[in-house]
């Protein structure tokens, strides 16, 4: 798992201004909300989506912008998504990296934010998606996080991750937020080329305000393991799974985490994914919330490529 772009002093693409445009992408859509509150409703149309980046190399580090833009058409009604995100990630010696990051989204329909993959391939690797609720109407999140690594060897880095930060969020039900405080340890090891495990555990707490929040307050703890592990004929399964306690919701240890197997052909790719994850910034309570997903990805040249998936 990596950072959503290509953290490289000088980004591929075609040069607009400060920024150069990575991709972009045309999909035909069809969804369907069916959720227990509302009437069905089938949504159906054409998303174009671009993705911009800025990076500006620094002395012993790297300062990184990416924007997604998506303009979808359904029913002959015009709806706008976009996310930005701000990555900063600093050399501090020969062991020590810090990261920092902040991401603002706004989707005017979450039903056509699009991509929903839990997991998407880009030129630089797999890298994890935020996963966001289908819900109607319109929302905002704007979150951030910032993390410290140490390089223990060439094969084992130990990851300090202070949680420190609040995700806003503007949804039909009215204004929210949680805040959260606490901290997370993670220790990676690459065993061999093929394979790599790591540890990891966590602890917060979390505190809501707003018209939107349906709790007061919880706590919770995460305990799990993350892998990956390639096997001949090109294919792989990456993932993590960890036990879950959240003092609001359960007074037990659910399971969470999310797993992907991937089959890589010569010129193409297919991908199944499901994840289970905690729903404090999704919902600004908590809760968890479960997706799963099938895509298909088909390298049509060097440059241009078809995707198909499906989820719920």
């Amino acid at each position: 798992l990596g950072t959503p772009f290509p953290l490289s002093p000088q980004p591929a693409g075609v040069k607009i201004g400060p920024f150069y445009l990575t991709n972009i992408s045309d999909s035909a859509f069809f969804a369907v909300d069916s959720s227990a509150a509302h009437a069905t409703q089938n949504l159906a149309g054409n998303s174009t989506t671009a993705n911009l980046v800025f990076s500006k190399p620094l002395s012993r580090g790297i300062l990184a912008v990416q924007a997604t833009e998506q303009l979808s058409i359904s029913q002959l009604q015009p709806y706008f998504n976009q996310t930005a995100s701000l990555t900063f990630s600093e050399q501090l010696n020969a062991r020590w990296t810090f990261n920092a990051s902040a991401q603002f989204t706004y989707f005017q329909n979450t039903l056509l934010a699009n991509p929903q993959y839990l997991l998407s391939y880009t030129n630089a690797g797999i890298v994890q998606q935020t996963v966001f609720a289908l819900q109607r109407g319109s929302a905002m999140y704007l979150s951030n996080n910032f993390s410290a690594s140490y390089a223990m060897s060439g094969r084992t880095q130990v990851t300090f991750t202070p949680i420190l930060g609040t995700t806003f969020t503007d949804t039909p039900g009215g204004w929210g937020s949680v805040s959260q405080f606490g901290g997370g340890v993670s220790v990676n090891r690459s065993f061999t080329p093929t394979l790599g495990l790591g540890l990891f555990y966590s602890i917060s707490h979390s505190i809501t305000a707003g018209s939107s929040s349906s709790s007061p307050g919880w706590s919770s703890q995460n305990l799990g393991v993350s892998f990956h592990q390639t096997f001949p004929h090109s294919w792989s399964v990456t993932g993590n799974l960890s036990a879950s306690f959240q003092t609001a919701q359960l007074a037990s240890w659910t399971p969470t985490g999310n797993i992907t197997l991937l089959k890589a052909f010569r010129r193409s790719f297919i991908s199944a994914a499901y994840s289970r994850s905690q729903a404090s910034t999704l919902f600004v309570s908590s809760g968890y919330f479960d997706q799963g997903d099938l895509a298909y990805t088909q390298s049509l040249s060097r440059k241009v490529s078809l995707n198909a998936g499906v989820g719920e």
